[in-house]
Order: C-alpha cells, then sequence, then structure tokens
C-alpha cells in the first residue's frame, strides 16, 4: 500500500513537473512568426519599434572571435531618453536543460547553450556556390527574470549583457547573456550602461510631398537571418562570380559574373516586377468597368490581332489610311500644296517627318513652358522601325561570327556599318520593298493601268529616295542628338525670330500650325522657342521649299512617308508579333499611360505609405549630407550659391491619394472602341493632344511632373534641372532597389539612396552647374571651379580607347562619345559616396563625420563608450582597412551596428558595394547601342570606373596601389 502511495506520489510530481514545463516552454519560447513577418534566430525579438539582436559573446577556435569570461552583465537602455533602467532582481532558481543547435553554414560548427527548456533547432541555408562564413561554437546561460516597467529598451550593444525585451504577448523580460564554460554559470554583478546610441531617427523636416514623420528602425546584430535576408543573401551568392576573381581586379566580374556566364540566370530589372503587376491587373478588369474598362477593351483588341493575317489587318485600317487621302484632297490641287495642314495632320497623329514641335520648361522663367523646336525624335509608341532592325541582324550576324573565332571586336567599324546599312545599304532596301508594297495595296499613287503600275512603283520609289536622301544625311549621329538634349543645347528665340529665319516662313505658317497644336493664338513675339540645330534645320526646311514645286509629287512622297511608319506600328510591326501579350503591353503602356499608372498603383501593396515615409526621409537626410559635405569642401566660403542651390532643391515622391486623384480625371471619356486599329488612331490623336495640353500649365504641378517628365511605374529616377527637382517614381519603392525594413537598410541604400543621390548630383554636373535653381546663367558660380580638375580627370579617362571582355571568348574594342557618358559619370562617381555618408548619417542620428589622419576611425551608433567601441571584434573591419583608413583624408566611416547578411563573408560595406554593382549587371554582352547612343556607360564600365576611382571602395576591400580595381590617377569626384 505504502508503495502504491508512493508510486502514485511520484506520478503526480512527474506530472507536475511537466505541467510546470509546458508552461514555461510557451511563456518563454517566442510565438512563430505570421505570414509576411520576418522571422528571427534565438536571441532575437521584434518590438514595435526596434529589432533587438542579442548577440552572444562566444569560445571559440575562431580566430576573429575573442572572448572575454569576465565581461559583466550589463542592462542596456536608450541613450536617447538618457534613463536608465533598473536592473531587476532575478530568480535565484532556474531549469538549466543543454540545448544543441547546428547551423548548416559550417559543417563544423556546433554549440551548447544553458537555458530555461530543451529546444532542438535546425536552420537550413539555401546551396551556394561560395565559402559560408562560419559562426563559432558559445556556451551560453540565459536567465530570465520579471520586471515591472514596460517601456521598451532597444539593444545597441554587440557585447554580452542583458536587455529588457517586450515579448509578443507584452510581457516584459529581463535577458541576461553570460559566459559559461561547461554549462558552469558565472554569477557576475548587473551593471547599468549607457548605449552608444540611438537606434531610431525621426523626421521633423516637411517634405515637399508629406508633412508626416517617421522613424527608421534598424536592426542590431551580426548576422541577419530574416526570410528576406536570406533570399537576397542566396541571390547576391548566385548572381556573383564562381571562380577566384578578386573584387580587386575586376568588380564587376566579381559582383555578376554569375548573370554574365550563366545564360539561365537573368538580372534583376524592376521594370519587370512593375510591368507584371500592370500586366496581371489588367487580365482580371472587366471590361464594363465604368473607370477602367476602356484599358481593358483595348488590350483586349490588341491582343484579337494575333489571330488575323496581315491582310485582314490592313483591311481594317482604311479608316486609318482614309485619313491620308482627305488630307490630299484638302492640301493638294493645281501646283499648290499645303505644307502646314500637312505637318499639321501628321504631328497631331504623332509622326514628325521634318520637325518636331514639344514642350521644355523655360530656362528662364521655370513658372512657365516654351516651346522646343528639334529635329524628328527616333522613337515610336509602337517599336523600332524596320531599316534598324534588318540592320541589327547584319550586327548581330557578325559578332556571332567574331564569338566563333574569339580575338577582338572593332565596334567603331560596326557601328559605321550600321549607319551605312540604315542609309544606303539593306535597310535602306528593305524599306523601298516594302514600301512598294504598301504603295500598291493603299493606292497611293493615284490613276493608273496594270501596265504602267510597276514603272509607276519604281518612279514613286526613287522620287522618296531621292527626296529623303539629303534630309536622313542631315540628321546627326544619335550620340550627337541625345547629348545637346542633355546638355540643353539651345537657342532661346521668340516664335516671331523663327518666322524670320531664312526659308522658314516660306512655306510654313507658324502661327497656325502653333494654334492648331497647342491651342495657343499669341503674339509671336510673346512665345518663346527652344531651338536645337537651327542651322540644320534651316537646310532641310529650304530643300523642302526647292522641291514643293510639284503639288502631286511632293503629297505622294509624305503620304508614302507617313504610310511605312503607319503600315509598320499597326499592321505588321517588324520588331515584334503582332498581337503578342509583350506588344499589347508595350503599346497599352504607351498610348494610355495614365490608365496604366493608375492599375499599377492600385496593385500596389498596403506598405507603400509607410515606404514613401522612409524614402523621403533618405531624401532629406541626403541634402543635408550633401550640404555638410559642401562646408567640408568651401569651409570659409560666406556666400556659397552651390549650398543656396541645394537648399532651394526638392525631392518629389508623390502622395498616392493624389496621384490617382489626376489620373482618374484624365482617364475620362476615352471613346475605345474595341477595334484595334482605329482605336490606335483614336490614342494617337489623344496622346498629342494631351501633350500639347500642358503648355498653359505650371511645370512643377504633380500633373504636369508625373505625365510629362516621370511615369509613377518608371524604376528610374529623373532630374529637371530648371525647376531644380529629382523625381523618385513608384516603381523604384520595391525589390530590388528597396526592401523597407526587411534587410538592412545599407541594402537599400545600395539601391534607391544610390538613385537619390545619383540625381541629387546631376545638379552640380556640367549642365547642372549652369542653374542656380531659379534661371539658367551663362556663368557658373565661382565654387564649380573646384571641380574642374574632377571633370577633366573623368573626361581624360572616358577618351581613353576601351577594351572590354564582353564573353569568355570575346574582348571588344571601341572609343566612346565621351560627353554624352561625362554627366552620369560625374553623378555615379559622387552618388557611392554621398549614399554610403547618407546612411551612416542616419545611422548616427547625425550629420557623418568623417575621418582624417589626426582622427582615429571610432564609433558606431552616435559614437559613445570609448571603451565599448574599442571592445568591438575585430572581424569587423577586413585587416588592414582601419589603418588605411586613419591615413586617408576625408573618408566616412564604415562600421555599423546592422547585421551581415548570411551566406557571404563579407562586412557591410563590401556588401553595399557588392549591391550597388549588382543593380548595374547585364546579361548580355551586345553593348554597341549602349556604348554608342547612351549617355550610361555599359554595365561593366559603370561599375569599375566608379569604383576604381573611390579610395574608400579600395580601403573596403584593401585593394593595394597597381590593383586594375585602384586607378593611377583617382578621380574621387564627391562634393567635399
Amino acid at each position: 500500500m505504502a508503495g502504491a502511495t508512493k508510486r502514485t506520489t511520484v506520478c503526480l510530481t512527474t506530472v507536475a513537473v511537466v505541467f510546470i514545463v509546458v508552461i514555461i516552454i510557451l511563456c518563454v519560447i517566442p510565438k512563430p512568426c505570421k505570414k509576411g513577418d520576418p522571422c528571427y534566430n534565438e536571441g532575437e525579438a521584434k518590438s514595435g519599434h526596434a529589432v533587438h539582436v542579442i548577440d552572444y559573446t562566444t569560445t571559440s577556435t575562431s580566430p576573429t572571435t575573442e572572448t572575454t569570461p569576465s565581461e559583466a552583465t550589463k542592462t542596456v537602455t536608450d541613450s536617447s531618453t538618457s534613463t536608465a533602467v533598473s536592473n531587476a532582481t532575478s530568480t535565484t532558481e532556474s531549469v538549466v536543460v543543454s540545448v544543441t543547435s547546428t547551423t548548416p553554414e559550417s559543417s563544423t560548427s556546433s554549440s551548447t547553450e544553458s537555458v530555461i527548456v530543451s529546444v532542438s533547432s535546425s536552420t537550413t541555408a539555401s546551396p551556394t556556390s561560395t565559402p559560408v562564413s562560419s559562426e563559432s561554437s558559445s556556451v551560453t546561460e540565459i536567465i530570465v527574470a520579471e520586471v515591472s516597467t514596460t517601456e521598451p529598451v532597444f539593444e545597441t550593444s554587440d557585447l554580452a549583457g542583458t536587455t529588457s525585451v517586450t515579448r509578443a504577448d507584452n510581457t516584459t523580460e529581463t535577458v541576461a547573456v553570460t559566459e559559461t564554460t561547461e554549462a558552469v554559470t558565472e554569477t557576475t554583478e548587473a551593471v547599468t550602461e549607457t548605449t552608444e546610441a540611438e537606434t531610431t531617427i525621426a523626421t521633423t523636416e516637411e517634405i515637399p510631398t508629406t508633412t508626416e514623420e517617421y522613424t527608421l528602425t534598424y536592426m542590431a546584430g551580426r548576422h541577419c537571418n530574416t526570410t528576406a535576408c536570406k533570399r537576397l543573401a542566396a541571390r547576391m551568392v548566385d548572381m556573383m562570380d564562381n571562380g577566384d576573381i578578386s573584387p580587386c581586379t575586376d568588380f564587376y566580374q566579381y559582383s555578376c559574373g554569375g548573370v554574365v556566364d550563366n545564360p539561365f540566370l537573368k538580372p534583376e530589372n524592376p521594370q519587370y516586377y512593375a510591368d507584371k503587376a500592370i500586366r496581371e491587373k489588367l487580365m482580371s478588369l472587366d471590361p464594363d468597368d465604368p473607370d477602367l474598362g476602356a484599358v481593358k477593351v483595348f488590350y483586349d483588341g490588341c491582343l484579337k490581332t494575333s489571330s488575323q493575317s496581315v491582310f485582314e489587318r490592313l483591311a481594317n485600317a482604311t479608316k486609318v489610311f482614309s485619313a491620308l487621302e482627305s488630307l490630299y484632297n484638302e492640301t493638294s490641287g493645281l501646283g499648290n500644296f499645303n505644307l502646314t495642314k500637312t505637318l499639321t495632320a501628321m504631328m497631331k497623329m504623332h509622326f514628325t517627318p521634318l520637325f518636331d514641335l514639344t514642350l521644355d520648361v523655360d530656362g528662364d522663367d521655370p513658372f512657365n513652358f516654351a516651346l522646343r523646336l528639334s529635329l524628328p525624335t527616333f522613337n515610336s509608341p509602337f517599336g523600332e522601325n524596320l531599316a534598324h532592325m534588318v540592320c541589327v541582324g547584319e550586327y548581330n550576324s557578325e559578332l556571332a561570327a567574331a564569338k566563333r573565332e574569339g580575338g577582338i571586336f572593332n565596334l567603331d567599324e560596326q557601328y559605321d556599318k550600321y549607319n551605312q546599312c540604315v542609309k544606303k545599304g539593306k535597310g535602306l532596301e528593305a524599306r523601298s520593298t516594302k514600301m512598294k508594297e504598301i504603295v500598291s495595296t493603299l493606292d497611293l499613287i493615284g490613276d493608273h493601268t496594270e501596265v504602267n503600275l510597276t514603272q509607276r512603283l519604281n518612279q514613286a520609289i526613287i522620287d522618296l529616295e531621292f527626296f529623303l536622301h539629303p534630309i536622313v544625311e542631315e540628321f546627326p549621329e544619335k550620340s550627337i542628338f541625345r547629348l545637346h538634349n542633355l546638355e540643353k543645347k539651345y537657342e532661346t528665340m521668340t516664335l516671331a525670330e523663327v518666322m524670320a529665319l531664312p526659308g522658314f516662313d516660306e512655306n510654313i505658317q507658324w502661327n497656325t500650325l502653333v494654334a492648331d497644336l497647342f491651342g495657343v493664338e499669341n503674339d509671336p513675339k510673346d512665345i518663346k522657342v527652344q531651338v536645337y540645330f537651327k542651322e540644320t534645320l534651316e537646310r532641310i526646311i529650304n530643300y523642302v521649299n526647292m522641291n514643293i514645286g510639284d503639288a502631286s509629287n511632293i503629297h505622294t512622297v509624305f503620304m508614302m512617308m507617313w504610310s511605312e511608319q503607319l503600315y509598320n506600328d499597326i499592321v505588321d510591326p517588324p520588331v515584334a508579333t503582332m498581337g503578342s501579350p509583350d506588344y499589347c503591353l508595350r503599346v497599352t503602356k504607351n498610348l494610355m499611360h495614365d490608365f496604366s499608372s493608375y492599375i499599377y498603383l492600385d496593385s500596389l501593396g498596403p506598405r507603400l505609405d509607410e515606404y514613401q515615409k522612409q524614402i523621403n526621409t533618405m531624401i532629406r537626410v541626403t541634402k543635408q549630407t550633401a550640404e555638410e559635405q559642401l562646408k567640408r569642401t568651401f569651409p570659409a566660403s560666406a556666400n556659397n550659391l552651390l549650398i543656396e542651390k541645394l537648399r532651394k532643391m526638392t525631392g518629389e515622391t508623390m502622395d498616392l491619394q493624389t496621384s490617382k486623384n489626376i489620373l482618374a480625371k484624365s482617364m475620362s471619356a476615352v471613346d475605345i472602341t474595341g477595334d484595334f486599329i482605329e482605336d490606335c488612331r483614336t490614342l494617337l490623336l489623344r496622346y498629342r493632344k494631351r501633350l500639347y495640353s500642358m503648355y498653359d500649365k505650371e511645370p512643377s504641378s504633380p500633373e504636369v511632373m508625373w505625365n510629362q517628365f516621370l511615369l509613377p511605374y518608371s524604376n528610374y529616377g529623373t532630374y529637371i534641372y530648371a525647376i531644380n527637382k529629382f523625381m523618385i517614381p513608384y516603381g523604384a519603392m520595391a525589390p530590388p532597389l528597396f526592401y523597407g525594413d526587411d534587410v538592412p537598410f545599407y541594402i537599400s541604400f545600395a539601391g534607391i539612396g544610390h538613385m537619390i543621390a545619383h540625381e541629387l548630383m546631376h545638379s552640380f554636373d556640367g549642365t547642372g552647374i549652369l542653374y542656380d535653381g531659379e534661371r539658367r546663367n551663362a556663368v557658373k558660380p565661382q565654387q564649380s571651379s573646384y571641380y574642374v580638375p574632377h571633370t577633366e580627370c573623368l573626361s581624360d579617362q572616358l577618351t581613353y580607347p576601351q577594351l572590354v571582355n564582353t564573353t569568355a571568348d570575346l574582348d571588344t574594342n571601341f572609343t566612346l562619345p565621351h560627353r554624352l557618358a561625362l554627366n552620369e559619370l560625374l553623378s555615379d562617381s559622387a552618388a557611392t559616396r554621398l549614399a554610403w555618408e547618407t546612411y551612416i548619417s542616419l545611422l548616427t542620428g547625425a550629420a557623418a563625420p568623417t575621418s582624417s589622419p589626426s582622427t582615429p576611425l571610432t564609433g558606431g551608433r552616435g559614437g559613445g563608450n570609448v571603451n565599448s567601441r574599442r571592445r568591438r571584434s575585430p572581424d569587423w573591419y577586413p585587416r588592414g582597412a582601419r589603418a588605411k583608413r586613419q591615413a586617408a583624408k576625408f573618408l566616412p566611416l564604415t562600421n555599423t551596428s546592422e547585421p551581415k547578411l548570411p551566406f557571404l563573408d563579407l562586412t557591410p560595406i563590401q556588401l553595399y558595394f557588392l549591391r550597388t554593382a549588382q543593380t548595374q549587371c547585364s546579361a548580355t554582352s551586345d553593348i554597341m547601342f549602349n556604348v554608342k547612343e547612351d549617355e550610361h556607360l555599359p554595365s561593366r564600365l559603370r561599375v569599375n570606373m566608379v569604383l576604381m576611382n573611390d579610395p574608400l571602395f579600395a580601403s573596403a576591400f584593401e585593394c593595394q596601389a597597381g590593383s586594375p580595381m585602384v586607378a593611377a590617377e583617382q578621380c574621387d569626384f564627391s562634393l567635399g
């Protein structure tokens, strides 16, 4: 009986112990993460304001980790309150159970921890092709006790200590971390210490588009193990080179080699995600939707053309092409050809055969627009022209042959061949062949018989070529055309002065043309015009005047030119499959960009407002940091015009609801029938009408900016010189450019932070320096002479003949149109430094400090306790980097309390440079048009040329003088 009673007592005791253990488990173990929330490893907890990460001090054989067994347990407080939190009395009893944790990041690493309960955990890392950083083993004890305070206390130290943690169930516990050996607890006396810095940065300065405050919150700890961090790190590892190339040899290859060498690994493309969101929203729309149904009807009508033959589409196009006949009857007759009406009709349909009239901000009066008279633009909302596609095919054939044979591929020679092909070779021949088909089908040559049809067709083509060839020869290369537009190389004239140019008023009634297009009938003396390529325009117009005598012939020539454009755009496009989803999405976006913008904004997630506030904070502090840089450069300048201009500058991120309201207003009364070709005609007319309607509006109004200068779903920013404003679109407020709180903030500063800094720096490039923030000046500010050596240095580097390895078997050599790329290179070279300094400024809550030969680099978040800084683990910096930074002049701090990414044995500053480079990765080796026609350098040059001139990069990766990634003469362009 006694035995039975004893057994019953033991059973009851066992049940009670198990029950107590279960209760403790439920209280101690954090609740599982909800879907969408970041998850953290042991020792990490998330409050409403910050992410708390307890960094265990460890004992290990790892050479990069020190142990301090006598380190005291500390209570950590937020220095922004300057109030120490009292250390609660801990309980004297605890249940100590060993926990074995395995982390596959290192095959030889394990740890044993003394905690309240027994838990087994396993973290599975994504397989990667690069060495994985090893976590050292540790033996620790965690003691949990109740405290009375409910104020959150932010963990900012990476040393062993205690911290108050607010858990998911709103209970507050003090977690004390002390070191033990062989599971033996060493008791220590708790002390109170103020932490190094604030962990939150509150914004109080008004942003142009929002007055709300936002607090940026930083994760603290040594490694970020959220799901977002792991996914990002795995992606970054995949993009990196699979070999053993050094970052000091070719940083682009080091960063992007995986993309370059693996045809199945696509580079990151933010526009892809924007297009995907628009496409998915389009597919789900109802055609009867009173607001958005029109865009659905148009998109579906485009898709239906895939099942039609060319002849069926051409039959449906009769309504569009009938406009040609009516124009003939109206503008031509016996010995008469009305050039003004012909040009007006064509320009309203977005076709500009001789010149183009659009809008740009008046450089002398940024509150108003001026007319912009220039040569024809080179793009169509539908795609590329036939001659271009034919000549690109010729180029691709030679490129493929060169890749098979190896050696060196001369892009200068290939680009000359391409231009000759377009103007005189197979491109022109293809146009002539297609033109004969169009002229015959549309019966553009008037009365004829079957006998003389061929003769009439051939004569019409000869007349067209005879007329076109001298005009095409006058057009400059695209690089020159683009350069003049970027550098604002125009002459300001009145419309009356334009009319007085030789031959300009002979056959064109400019008053009538402007009145019909822009709806204004002002005195020509009061209408400002920005004239580009004035001498070229004079020659073209005078040539037309010489050939306008035969009304029938000149009319036929113009009708043939317009018919070719319409045929290639909406009947049989040479660049895409008619009716394909890609073609239809492109056309829908270009012709109905207000509808596309609205449905894109409607697809954005609920955190957009929060992200926008964060980005406005980044804009504000970027401006502040840039001003600090200027003050370093000009410390004694009492009247610094550059600082004045910077203070006037604004950064624009438009309010979501305001955007949707403006777009909703513009979308009203659009008559879409479902007949794709007829609808294209309607939308082409609408496209130009909306463009011209901006003339009497203020350029800086949101309605104008997000239609005229940038679209909300764009993934790049822009800077507008005349109004001293840069714009950051919604399309950039998402991965891979912006990650919010899900990953360390230096990753977002390598993306959208770099974009903000880049657009700001355009204010100080070779064109921006001519604007003082209020108007365009002929004389540069005195302070701008400081940047002349930097500009000349970078210009010299651009003029060198370039030899770039585009694939494993092919080297490409070329010369750059260096002036075209110079402004972008100037902005890039300064933005990389400015974005990092801005990040440090936000992290410390003050202007970014700099090092000097006499100032040691110390401090984490806002400086803090000297002893605490001295005790930082030496693996925080690469070996030798600290000494080099101390010897350098004006290098920003590089230590940060934010965690590193998993799977990558790199410091935060190294990860910042890596991520900056990876936003430029390109999978294609075809760089000819990028080199010859684009102001942005090819990706490899853009990354390497910037970083080889930056001492901060050389310091971060310990690149020695003489390394390929260290320029012999570094052009360290920055504000200061």
